[in-house]
């Protein structure tokens, strides 16, 4: 997967299992919670295009 995301920033929870949230909530919502408030903004959509008369 760090091949395919070499800018990702991966994070690892061995003692979790397929249901991840709940058995490393205590880690992974702060986690989850730092990259919601570091992520940049979206793109402002473009304006419409108007066709001129």
């Amino acid at each position: 997967m760090a091949a395919t995301l070499p800018h990702a920033h991966v994070l690892r929870y061995p003692d979790a299992g397929h249901y991840v949230l709940e058995d490393a909530r205590a880690e992974l919502v702060p986690a989850i919670r730092h990259f919601l408030d570091t992520a940049p903004p979206p793109p402002r959509p473009a304006a419409p295009h108007r066709d001129l008369p």
